[in-house]
């Protein structure tokens, strides 16, 4: 694997909550969980080494804004009874088809 990719940084992002819909991109103080998580890992690693998964379109646009890689994830995988184990292993099956392919 090129040392470039071997730190790598999967973000989980459901839009599902139970007490607030869409928590993670609502507006704290002109930014949100997701923008905040992500400009904090800037300070360590480079934007193709951090990964956004979610099921949900406007919570990867956040992470297309800031020009980070995402990948939609299947709703099998982010249901209120998916683990968060199965989510990372979609994502790792993502980044390990990625570097086959040599995509990454």
């Amino acid at each position: 694997m090129n040392n470039e990719y071997e730190n790598f940084v999967i973000i989980l992002v459901r839009s599902g909550s139970k007490s607030i819909k869409n928590k993670n991109i609502k507006s704290i103080a002109y930014s949100n969980c997701v923008e905040i998580t992500i400009k904090n890992l800037f300070t360590i690693l480079k934007p193709n080494q951090i990964l956004l998964s979610s099921e949900s379109n406007e919570i990867l646009k956040v992470g297309e804004f800031h020009n980070i890689r995402t990948l939609l994830r299947l709703h099998k995988y982010a249901s209120d009874t998916a683990s968060s184990e199965s989510a990372w292993l979609h994502a790792l099956e993502f980044i390990q088809s990625k570097i086959s392919n040599q995509e990454l």
